[in-house]
C-alpha cells in the first residue's frame, strides 16, 4: 500500500476523532452572527494537561485553514474567524451524558462522527493493522455497526464514556501512528 493512501486512511481516522471531539464538547450555535461578519468557528480541545500535544496540533492545523482560507478570500466573501477553548481533557468539565441525551444535535453530531471513525479504521490495510498490532483497530468499526444496526437502542453513557475517556487515548495512539509514517518518507 502506498504511504499517501495510509496517510489519508489513517489522517480520516485522526479528522473524525477531532469532529467526534468537538461535537461531545461543544453547544452548536453555528456562529458567525450576522451574514455581514466574520463566519466563526472554534477549536475545543486540550491546550494544557495529559493530551496538550495533541491540541496544539489541532489548532496548529486550524489557523493553517484558517489562513488558506482567508487567503482565497474568505466563505462568500466573509473572513474566517478561529475561536478556541482550552478543556484540559478534563472529563468532569465536559457534557454529561444527559446533556447528549437531551440535545440531540449534539447526540447526532457524536453518533455520526463515531460512525465516520468506524468506518475509516475498518478501511486501513492488513498492513498497517499489522504494523500496529498494540492498536485495537476493531473498537471503532463495532461501535460503528452498532451505532449503524442498533441505532434504537444506542446506550447514551456507553457513547459518553467512549467520547469522554477512550477517545482521547485513541486520538493520542493516532497521532504515534500519523507521526510514524511520515517519518517513512
Amino acid at each position: 500500500m502506498k504511504h499517501s493512501t495510509i496517510s489519508r486512511s489513517v489522517g480520516a481516522c485522526a479528522a473524525a476523532v477531532l469532529l467526534a471531539a468537538c461535537a461531545s464538547s461543544s453547544s452548536g450555535s453555528g456562529g458567525g452572527g450576522s451574514s455581514s461578519g466574520p463566519v466563526t468557528y472554534g477549536v475545543l480541545s486540550c491546550f494544557s494537561g495529559r493530551l496538550a500535544s495533541l491540541g496544539q496540533a489541532m489548532i496548529q492545523g486550524a489557523k493553517v485553514a484558517q489562513s488558506e482560507i482567508n487567503s482565497a478570500g474568505g466563505v462568500l466573501g466573509r473572513k474566517v474567524q478561529l475561536v478556541t477553548g482550552d478543556t484540559s481533557c478534563d472529563v468532569a468539565d465536559g457534557v454529561t451524558a444527559e446533556d447528549l441525551a437531551a440535545d440531540r444535535q449534539r447526540r447526532d453530531a457524536l453518533l455520526w462522527n463515531f460512525t465516520v471513525l468506524g468506518e475509516a479504521a475498518g478501511q486501513l490495510s492488513d498492513e498497517i493493522k499489522n504494523q500496529f498490532p498494540a492498536i485495537n483497530w476493531q473498537q471503532p468499526a463495532r461501535l460503528r455497526n452498532r451505532i449503524v444496526h442498533g441505532y434504537w437502542s444506542i446506550d447514551m453513557d456507553i457513547l459518553h464514556t467512549t467520547a469522554t475517556r477512550q477517545l482521547p487515548e485513541f486520538a493520542a495512539v493516532l497521532r504515534t501512528v500519523l507521526d510514524s509514517q511520515s517519518q517513512q518518507t
